[in-house]
């Protein structure tokens, strides 16, 4: 029997799609929770030790946190039923969901 959100993998193996869960991890929660609170305080506490934050450092967090989030796009794919799979960040070298399967995607190639 297969499992409604299974499909067949590479070496056709049947596998099951799980979604992610980003929020629940506990570095979304602690960037959702602080992050915007250290970016009003870095320049008046650690500007002068560190030099100034470059931008692309928010531009990554904020693509971080949307990452996996319904809410901020998807596309529909149909494949015995329909599925909605959210848009990812691809920040290949911070977000833990988009480095894993940027990775594997490259270790099998």
């Amino acid at each position: 029997m297969t499992h409604p959100r299974s499909y067949r993998g590479r070496h056709g193996v049947e596998q099951v799609y799980r979604p992610r869960r980003p929020k629940e991890s506990p570095l979304w929660q602690c960037l959702c929770a602080h992050f915007y609170d250290f970016i009003q305080v870095y320049p008046e506490k650690y500007e002068k030790k560190y030099g100034f934050l470059k931008p692309v450092v928010e531009d990554v967090v904020n693509k971080y946190l949307d990452c996996g989030d319904l809410t901020k796009g998807f596309a529909r794919i149909y494949c015995k039923k329909s599925m909605l799979l959210p848009f990812s960040c691809k920040g290949r070298w911070f977000c833990p969901s988009c480095c894993g399967s940027t990775s594997g995607t490259t270790a099998s190639s």
